[in-house]
Formats: structure tokens, sequence, C-alpha cells
């Protein structure tokens, strides 16, 4: 089978059609293009665009299901499902699309969810494990990953199979574990009326420890910390400065700790001994830190939990385009919204 799949964001978007094999999920991608999001004045001309250009080279095939994972809220009713795409003033309509281009079947899904499914098909180095852990089958696993925000699901093991859930965990309020942390909270709170891990574990997150600790030491930014914020990306840069600039060092350390804090929580509140899994563009800029001891200390500090922390499997998903491979699963297996799977394992 043939099917469409799309990772719908704010800044890029990433579409390919994909040839499923057989029931096994072997699977090969035969197109693929990558767009700037906004580039675009709407999702219709970026997707139209794209059927185009893939029917030139492939004219005899008929592409019939597609799913598209959307980085922002989903509505659905009875016929049609509405996603408003975060940070652009882009609407996409499902009933509007199947009838522009003639595709029998479209389902939008959440892009945090789209990665909870595509973690099936992921194969052996597109995953750097952290932790052996003691995987158990059947059991429940969260994924949780820090990019332009932190995206959480868990994926629950029920009536012989695992399913989907998504969350939005990410706007949790954020809990300190040590006293720079609590410093932290204490200058963020005099800035925000309410702090969440999503401005914490996210790269304007780092932006935000970064900026703490410049204004905790200095009285004046020298021309480092100048140069820093003068950077296009800023939270790239310090990442890309651990080594040359105290406060970056200082950043990371601390989004790091963070990091593995959090991942401990949503490991003991989903009982994730079938792993917890850390996705988003950030965990495989920062793998060196996180194979450090500090990570897996902060993750397994839990007082009476810590043995069992202990047992989890802890893994980073090196694929960024795992979303897309979620969604390819929901279009080949023609799941609806309300009986989203994986296949076990």
């Amino acid at each position: 089978m043939i099917v469409i799949a799309g990772d719908v964001g704010g800044t890029k978007t990433i579409i390919q059609v994909i040839h499923f094999k057989s029931e096994n999920t072997q699977y090969t991608v035969i197109f693929e293009k990558l767009f700037f999001s906004n580039k675009y004045h709407s999702f219709d001309i970026l997707f139209t665009e794209f059927i185009e250009s893939f029917l030139s080279q492939h004219k005899n095939i008929i592409l019939n299901r597609a799913c598209l994972a959307i980085a922002g809220p989903i509505r659905n009713n009875s016929v049609d499902q509405v996603a408003h795409v975060t940070n652009l003033p882009w609407v996409i309509e499902t009933a509007k699309l199947r009838t522009v281009l003639n595709i029998k079947s479209i389902t939008l899904i959440n892009d945090f969810e789209a990665i909870g499914h595509g973690i099936n098909l992921l194969k052996t180095n597109d995953i750097v494990q952290l932790q052996e852990g003691e995987k158990v089958p059947h059991s429940n696993k969260v994924v949780l990953g820090a990019g332009t925000g932190l995206g959480i699901c868990q994926i629950v093991w029920r009536d012989h199979n695992y399913h989907v859930q998504a969350t939005e965990g990410g706007h949790c309020s954020f809990a300190p574990t040590d006293e720079i942390q609590l410093e932290f909270l204490s200058y963020m709170l005099n800035k925000h009326e309410h702090v969440s891990y999503d401005q914490v574990l996210s790269g304007p997150g780092l932006i935000n420890i970064f900026s703490f600790f410049v204004d905790k030491y200095e009285q004046q930014s020298s021309s480092s910390v100048q140069n820093i914020f003068a950077q296009k990306d800023i939270a790239q840069a310090i990442s890309n400065d651990y080594q040359k600039l105290k406060y970056c060092q200082f950043s990371v350390d601390l989004f790091i700790k963070i990091y593995g804090a959090q991942a401990g929580n949503l490991a003991l509140l989903g009982l994730a001994y079938g792993g917890v899994y850390l996705a988003g563009g950030i965990a495989p800029k920062l793998l060196e830190h996180l194979k450090a001891p500090p990570f897996l200390d902060y993750f397994k500090q839990k007082g009476l939990m810590e043995s069992l922390l202990n047992k989890i499997p802890v893994k980073v998903i090196t694929n960024q385009k795992v979303g897309v491979l979620g969604a390819a699963t929901i279009a080949y297996r023609g799941l609806s919204e309300n009986t989203l799977r994986v296949a076990s394992s």
C-alpha cells in the first residue's frame, strides 16, 4: 500500500510518499519534499504543490490515504477535522483537501502523538540507549521531547495492543529539585505569572536559563554574552559555546539536570517499564551531555523509587523523521481518531 505522510510545523514541513510492503512494517520512501512553511500563505498551496510534483514523476500511482501530523490544536467532528498550525495563519480542513486533491482518506493527528506511533518503525541505528534497564514486554512507554516547546505522549498497553495518548504535559508547572533551580524559578516568576516545563525544557527555555545566569553574575553583559544574543539561533549558540563561556556551560548543565528529573517524573507517572524515549530536536544535539552522569542521576533521584527507575530503559531518538513515520503508520492502518494504535512489541 502507498500512503502520504507529513509532519507539519511552524518552521518546516516534511511530506513523504511511503510504500508499505507487508504487515511486518517493511517500508520504502519513494518520494520526499521539505518545505519552509512560512514561505506559503496556506497549507493547501503547499500540499497541492507536493501532490503535483509527485504525480509529475509517478503518473500511474493513485494516492488514496494520507495522515498529517500537526503542530497545533485539532478539532474533530463527525465528518471533518480542522487544525490551526501554531505560529502560522494556516487552517487545515480535511474535507476541503479531500475534495480539491481527490484523496479519499485524510487524517490529522497531534505531532507528538505521531512520534508515539513512529517508535515502532525505528531501526536500531535510530536510537541511542542511555540506560539499558529491564524492559518488560507489553508495558507502558512514555515519550518526551524538547524542541520549540516540550512535547509529551504516553503509550499504554491495553486490549492486546499499544494505544498512544496525546497530552499537554509540557504545560505542567515547573518543579525545582535543588537550590539553583529554586533561584531560577523565582527569576522566572518575576517575569511570568506561570512557569511551565515548556518554558524551561525547550530552545526558548535554554535561552531563559542562560539569561538567568547572565543576570545573576553580570552587572553589564560582556561582549561574549552580547555575541550569543546576537546570533540567529541563540539556543544553538549556547550549546556551541559550552567550552568557551561559563554561562553556556552552566546553562546546558542545568538544562540536562532538569530534563533528567522530568523524564524520571514521567517514568513514574506512567510506570514506563517499556521505556522512556527522548525525542525532539534538542536531545540529539546534546547527546554527549545526556550520556554524562548528571542526566541519569537526576532521572533516578526520586527517594524510595530510585530502585524502580534503575529498571526503566532510557533511550534517545536520533531519527528526526519519526513523526512522519508515525503519520505513515496511521495512514497505512486506516485507523480513526478514536482507535489510534501501534503494533505490539
